[in-house]
């Protein structure tokens, strides 16, 4: 169970990654059942008329989700293993999974997506049918022809209730409680912000509405008909927004946290290497008795061996045992601050010999763990210690998380080797320690010796190590890679239901001596009303999570926003969003009016 990287492994909390992964999916689809729903009011609302009862309502939507959700979760099944096939190539082709890794593929996880998929969907057609089950018959028919304008006092307090529950878990939980549960709250409360914000979109996109409305109205047939159809028809264009705001505010978070870490990282690596000279290996790993060498060479003052793996810490959360993964390093106190600053916060790396340990400020907080504590870590080859805790330092990000005494972690690693000697000349009495012309040549002669030997400055060594966070970006990239395709079908499947399902309307201002020009823009600037509220609302949504996980994370609250990347990722949308409404559109219009009107009778 060895790795080669630094501390920018992150693959953090994988049982509550997957649980709010599901959630995503469960949520996505509710959403796009819901409006499915929504566009058959006049059905429903008929079959009430004709003495339909509430419960056969609701037994009709159930039967059919049933039907549909089942079929559909069966078919989704089978392409999910072959799918993870290709996971599992992705993961091997950027170093994480070895070549040779093989897949143990179990009818379980298929079994529980198919429920948890049909599940989800029953839940979601219940709710939805349930407003126009339970009113009487003689109102039926009215209320599927105007939507309620106001939002009911429980969905409005309730949606506040998730809003400001979501903005505690992103922001104050890594005050309160730092470390990995508190990084993983901060990700998990963009659903409580998401479904808090779906709560109260009709409200959203009213809002929209009248600040768009002077713009809107520059063009007056168009732009009346958008704004009185977005005022009158919220919870329509809401159905629309939500999914929409929910792929902006994954894609902006994801990348956010990512970007934070990865900077971070960087800043760490390239600031904590203060030797001179670092020597590392071109191929493999370099030899544990290559550092008496490098010390034999005239002129040098201090070499520090690093070796690097991966260990299992086991600690107590909420009342459970817990073992998590984290990236570790092999190092020699003597004479660390002059090759290595680890920016120590808490006791001392003097102290690393024998069964101690020194932890990053994140590893410590997740494990409950300070100076002077007992850590149970499991080495690399399974070897499990107590450990005592001797240091707690800051740029664990950079540099890994746990921090062992150099033998203990070689002596538990399958290839035993050194991942890079950091290498400072000898004190000449005024220049801080600076290696002169002697170690220079020296370590050069050294590597003409040694194949595959290299010698580098420290910032050519920051930039290999920047390699290895970038690595460990493409995992998160590809770990999350195919929920944000989900969404974004998600997405596209949503505004084409909500376009293609006002046909009839279409067709209606055709009738009454509306061109097809000015539906066209009608539609464009009402898209426009979907595409600003779903961006604002995803922005908004993704801001209060990136700011804890940079809590978690960094201990400061402001995240890396790479300007160009989130300018990017709203482009994509917008065009996304425009593209799904306007080809509909088109499509709609080809047709005779008078069909469209009595088609959907």
């Amino acid at each position: 169970m060895t790795s080669r990287g630094g501390g920018g492994a992150r693959g953090r909390h994988p049982c509550s990654s997957a649980v709010r992964r599901a959630v995503v999916v469960v949520f996505v689809v509710s959403s796009t059942l819901g409006l499915a729903i929504h566009q058959r009011r006049r059905e429903l609302a008929m079959l009430r008329a004709v003495a339909a009862t509430p419960r056969q309502v609701h037994k009709l939507i159930g039967s059919e989700v049933l039907l549909v959700a089942g079929a559909g979760a069966v078919l989704g099944a089978a392409p999910g293993f072959l799918v993870a096939g290709l996971l599992r190539d992705a993961f091997a082709d950027v170093g994480v999974l070895p070549a040779d890794f093989e897949l143990s593929f179990n009818p379980l996880p298929a079994v529980a997506a198919v429920l948890l998929s049909v599940l989800g969907a029953l839940l979601a057609g219940f709710i939805a049918a349930r407003r126009i089950a339970k009113i009487k018959p003689v109102e039926a028919l009215s209320e599927s022809q105007v939507e309620k304008g106001e939002l009911g006092r429980t969905r409005k307090a309730v949606a506040l209730g998730l809003l400001g529950l979501g903005l505690v878990t992103s922001i104050v939980l890594p005050l309160l409680i730092p470390g990995q549960l508190a990084i993983a709250g901060a990700g998990g409360s963009l659903l409580l912000l998401m479904v808090g914000s779906a709560l109260i979109s009709p409200v959203l996109v009213q809002t929209t509405t009248r600040l768009l409305t002077p713009l809107l109205m520059r063009s007056k047939v168009s732009g009346y008909l958008a704004a009185a159809n977005s005022t009158a028809n919220a919870r329509r264009l809401s159905s629309a927004v939500v999914p929409l705001a929910l792929g902006t505010a994954m894609a902006l978070m994801q990348l956010s946290m990512l970007n934070t870490v990865e900077v971070t990282a960087k800043e760490q690596a390239a600031t904590g290497v203060v030797s001179d000279y670092v020597v590392t290996s071109g191929t493999t790993g370099l030899s544990t008795d290559l550092a008496e060498k490098v010390r034999a060479v005239d002129g040098v003052g201090t070499v520090t061996p690093v070796a690097r793996s991966q260990v299992l810490i086991t600690y107590v959360e909420i009342d459970k045992p817990v073992s998590n993964p984290f990236s570790a390093q092999g190092l020699e106190p003597r004479d660390l601050d002059r090759t290595l600053d680890l920016d120590v916060r808490e006791g001392s790396l003097d102290e690393l010999r024998g069964d101690t340990v020194a932890l990053s400020r994140i590893a410590a907080d997740t494990a409950r763990l300070d100076v002077g504590d007992t850590a149970d870590v499991d080495l690399g080859d399974g070897t499990r210690k107590e450990l005592k805790v001797v240091a707690l330092y800051g740029k664990g990000l950079g540099f890994g998380d746990v921090t062992l005494p150099h033998g203990m972690l070689t002596e538990h690693t399958a290839h035993q080797q050194d991942t890079a000697l950091l290498v400072t000349g000898e004190d000449d009495g005024g220049d801080g320690g600076g290696a002169d012309g002697k170690v220079e040549s020296g370590l050069a002669d050294l590597a003409d010796g040694t194949p595959g030997l290299v010698v580098q400055s420290p910032e050519e060594f920051g930039a290999v190590e920047q390699g290895e966070f970038t690595q460990q970006s493409s995992t998160s990239l590809i770990a999350n890679a195919l929920l944000i395709l989900y969404v974004l079908i998600a997405v596209v499947n949503t505004l084409v239901m909500a376009t293609t399902g006002r046909s009839r309307e279409f067709g209606m201002l055709r009738l009454i001596g509306t061109s097809k020009q000015q539906t066209r823009r009608m539609m464009f600037l009402e898209s426009w009303v979907v595409i600003l509220t779903a961006v604002v609302v995803g922005i908004a949504l993704a801001i209060p999570p990136a700011v804890g996980a940079a809590l978690g994370t960094t201990g400061q609250p402001i995240p890396y926003v790479e300007p160009l990347a989130w300018s990017g990722i709203v482009v994509f949308v917008a065009l996304l969003g425009w593209l799904s409404i306007s080809l509909p559109t088109r499509s709609a219009l080809r047709g005779r009016p008078i069909d469209a009107v009595y088609a959907t009778e």
